[in-house]
C-alpha cells in the first residue's frame, strides 16, 4: 500500500508534536480500487444506499516512536467509524436497535495501545452512516498529553457550550411561558417561548451521541423544529409591534407544517437535499424579521426592534456560513497549532442564537416589568378616585338625608297648621 501522507517520525522532542494529516486513499464500497482524497472529504451517495458503509479510508502514519505514548484525535466525523490501525480494531461505534452512535459533532479521541505499533503503520477509517452522506475531517496524532489538550478543547466548543445553551434555552422559553400564563392576551410572550424550545431541542441535536428514536424520526423532528423555529419568531416580531397579517401568518404556519411533512416522508438518502432547500426559505424569514423591524428602529422605543435587525442580520451570516462549511468543506489549510481553525466546523448559529434570546427575553422582562410598575400606578390611581368619589357619594347621601328631614318636618307642619286651621274655622262657625 502506497504511503498515503508520511508525517515523519514522532516524539516529544519535536517542534510539533501533533501532526494533521489531510491526505488519504479512499475507496467507495463498491469500488475495486483506492483513489488519492484531501481531507476533509465528503461522501454521496444519492441513490441506492441500503447500507451504513460509504467506503474506507487509509493514512499512513510513518513510524512512530513507541517511547511515547500516542492518541488519535477525529474532531468531525460524519456519522461514525470502525477504526483499525495495522489491521487492529481501535475503536466500534455503538449500534442499537433504533440507530447508530453519532460523531459528527463528538470529538472522537482514540488512545494508540503502543502493542498495535509497527514500522510502517497504517490507519484504515471505515466510513459509517445511516444516511447516504458521510464527511471525514483531517486526523490529529500525537503525543497523549498534547492531543488531550486539543480535545478538551474541541468538546468545550462543540459539546459543553450546547450543553449550557440549552440549559439557558429551555430556562428563557419557560420564563417567557410563565409571563403569558400570566398575561394570555400577550400572544408575543407566547411566540418568543416557542421559539426558544423549538430551538432548544435543535441545540440538544449538537450534543446528543445515542438517539432515543430511530434516526430516520430524529432528522424529521430535528429539522422541523429549525422551519418552527423561524416562523415563530416572525409571529413574535410581528407581535411586538402590534402587526398582524392575518394570511401571511397563516401562510407561515402553513408552510412549517407542510415542511415537516415533507421532512416525515423523505426517505434518509435525500434527507439532506430536501432539507437544504427548505431551510434556505426559513433563513429568508429570518432577513425578513430584519426588514420589516428597521423602520421601528427610528422610533423612540427602539430596543426590540433594534436588536431583532441585529440579530437577524447575524443570524443570516452565521446561517451561510454553518451551510458552506457543513457542505463544501473549503475554507483554508489546517494546523495542529490552530484546532478551531475555519476548517474543523465550529458551528456557530447556535451559540450566537441563545445569545440573543437572552437579550431579548432581558427586553421583555424589563417591558413587562415597566407595564406592572405602570399597571400598580393605575391601580392605585384609580382607588384613590374609587375612595374619594365614595367620600363625595356618602356627603351627597348626608345632604339628601337633610334635605329629606327638612322637607318631612316641613310637611309636618304644614299638616298641623292645616289641623289648627279647620279647628279654628269649625269652632268659629258654631
Amino acid at each position: 500500500m502506497a504511503a498515503l501522507f508520511y508525517c515523519g517520525e514522532l516524539n516529544a522532542q519535536t517542534h510539533e508534536p501533533v501532526q494533521v494529516i489531510t491526505q488519504a486513499q479512499f475507496k467507495a464500497t463498491a469500488a475495486t480500487h483506492f483513489k488519492p482524497v484531501t481531507l476533509p472529504h465528503t461522501r454521496k451517495v444519492d441513490n441506492n444506499y441500503h447500507g451504513q458503509s460509504l467506503g474506507v479510508y487509509q493514512l499512513s502514519l510513518g513510524k512512530i516512536s513507541s517511547d511515547t505514548t500516542y492518541s488519535l484525535l477525529l474532531p468531525t466525523l460524519d456519522m461514525s467509524a470502525n477504526i483499525r490501525l495495522n489491521g487492529i480494531e481501535l475503536f466500534r461505534p455503538e449500534q442499537t436497535s433504533k440507530s447508530l452512535s453519532r460523531h459528527w459533532n463528538t470529538p472522537l479521541r482514540i488512545h494508540v495501545p503502543q502493542s498495535t505499533l509497527s514500522l510502517s503503520n497504517t490507519l484504515e477509517i471505515k466510513l459509517l452512516s445511516e444516511s447516504g452522506y458521510g464527511m471525514l475531517a483531517p486526523v490529529f496524532i500525537g503525543p497523549k498529553n498534547a492531543i488531550e489538550a486539543i480535545y478538551q478543547q474541541r468538546v468545550f466548543w462543540q459539546q459543553t457550550i450546547h450543553k449550557y445553551l440549552f440549559a439557558v434555552c429551555l430556562c428563557a422559553g419557560a420564563f417567557s411561558l410563565l409571563l403569558w400564563l400570566h398575561q394570555r392576551q400577550r400572544m408575543a410572550f407566547f411566540y418568543f417561548s416557542a421559539a426558544v424550545f423549538f430551538w432548544s431541542f435543535y441545540n440538544f441535536n449538537l450534543f446528543i451521541v445515542n438517539l432515543p428514536i430511530s434516526a430516520k424520526l430524529w432528522a424529521w423532528w430535528v429539522h422541523s423544529c429549525i422551519d418552527f423555529w423561524a416562523v415563530l419568531m416572525v409571529l413574535f416580531s410581528h407581535r411586538i409591534i402590534n402587526v398582524h397579517y392575518p394570511r401571511f401568518e397563516q401562510a407561515l404556519i402553513s408552510f412549517a407544517i407542510g415542511a415537516s411533512a415533507v421532512y416525515f416522508v423523505t426517505d434518509l438518502n435525500h434527507f439532506s437535499q430536501i432539507s437544504n432547500k427548505l431551510h434556505l426559505i426559513s433563513v429568508a424569514l429570518i432577513a425578513y424579521i430584519g426588514i420589516r423591524q428597521l423602520p421601528e428602529c427610528r422610533k423612540p422605543d427602539n430596543a426590540k426592534p433594534l436588536l431583532l435587525v441585529t440579530s437577524s442580520v447575524v443570524m443570516v451570516i452565521l446561517s451561510g456560513y454553518d451551510f458552506y462549511t457543513a457542505n463544501y468543506l473549503s475554507l483554508g489549510p489546517v494546523s495542529a497549532a490552530k484546532p478551531l481553525g475555519w476548517l474543523h466546523q465550529v458551528t456557530l448559529s447556535p451559540i450566537v442564537q441563545p445569545l440573543f434570546s437572552c437579550l431579548m427575553l432581558w427586553l421583555i422582562i424589563k417591558r413587562y416589568a415597566e407595564l406592572a410598575n405602570n399597571t400598580e400606578d393605575l391601580q392605585k390611581n384609580l382607588e384613590y378616585k374609587i375612595h374619594d368619589t365614595t367620600q363625595n357619594y356618602q356627603r351627597e347621601q348626608l345632604k339628601l338625608q337633610s334635605l329629606h328631614i327638612a322637607k318631612a318636618a316641613t310637611q309636618e307642619r304644614a299638616q298641623v297648621y292645616q289641623s289648627l286651621y279647620e279647628d279654628l274655622a269649625d269652632k268659629l262657625s258654631a
